[in-house]
């Protein structure tokens, strides 16, 4: 994103949340999820969200997903991502 500071870090957050996604979500066998279908876009406070599409956007419904928590960090060469999935009954 032209702008930032350091691209590289934003980038590198980015890709830890998708990373942590895919590791809380626990695709059962068979399943199968695209990075590409994933998003983190920020919302209109500046809070990092999940935006899912495509094939996301239907596991998302079908594992009864009710809110996505993400969280991001980055310090000069690290990046860091937590995810808490909260599902419906």
């Amino acid at each position: 994103m032209p702008g930032r500071k350091n691209q590289a870090q934003h980038f590198a957050a980015r890709f830890a949340a998708k990373e942590a996604f895919f590791k809380a979500l626990t695709l059962a066998k068979g399943e199968r999820l695209n990075f590409q279908e994933i998003e983190v876009e920020n919302n209109a406070q500046g809070i990092p969200a999940f935006k899912f599409k495509g094939g996301a956007a239907v596991l998302a419904r079908l594992k009864k997903i009710h809110q996505v928590t993400l969280s991001l960090s980055h310090c000069q060469e690290y990046a860091l991502a937590v995810v808490l999935i909260e599902k419906s009954k």
